[in-house]
């Protein structure tokens, strides 16, 4: 019984001491990218991070909801093609296909919502922090990273606000166009 117990503990340490490993190692990886794309590194204080979470498939990464897509397209671009006919059939036809595209959407909205993917893709990990902008402003930002499955790859994907978004260097931006 003790060696039962005793193994457990040391399973549940192990663990532990992984997922703290991951998230120093991610959170050194996102205040590395901070430091490179701020307009002022310097200026960066009061880093703090969340808890890291698990990043899975969306629904529209999957074959299904990418049919969904398309098919939603489909009757678009119908309804255009219709709409330039200027006849009541043509109309008729026109408001059927956007109807049937808005059925699709309504219901690929649905699916996208509850949608559990099974794929770990990685994990997304939320921080705040004070910086200043261009102007010498201090500016309170929150961001939310993306990284991938070894937590040491990051790229910021959400920003809360326009002031967050005036931290960030010209460079940055350009980087990703």
């Amino acid at each position: 019984m003790k060696k039962v117990t005793f193994l457990l503990l040391m399973a549940m340490t192990m663990c532990l001491l992984s997922c703290n490993s991951k998230q120093s190692k991610s959170e050194k990886a996102a205040k590395t990218f901070l430091e490179k794309s701020l307009v002022d590194p310097s200026s960066l204080k009061d880093l703090k991070f969340e808890s890291m979470d698990t990043l899975h498939e969306t629904f529209d990464e999957t074959v299904a909801g990418k049919a969904m897509l398309a098919k939603a397209d489909s009757f678009k671009r119908v309804s255009k093609v219709y709409d330039e006919m200027w006849n009541d059939y043509a109309m008729d036809k026109s408001a059927e296909a956007l109807k049937q595209h808005n059925k699709v959407i309504k219901e690929y909205n649905k699916l996208f919502k509850t949608y559990k993917g099974k794929e770990f893709k990685g994990w997304t990990m939320n921080a705040t922090f004070d910086a200043n902008n261009s102007n010498g402003k201090t500016i309170k930002g929150t961001v939310t990273f993306e990284l991938n499955t070894q937590g040491d790859t990051v790229k910021m994907v959400r920003v809360k606000n326009e002031e967050t978004l005036s931290l960030f260097s010209v460079d940055y931006w350009n980087m990703l166009k």
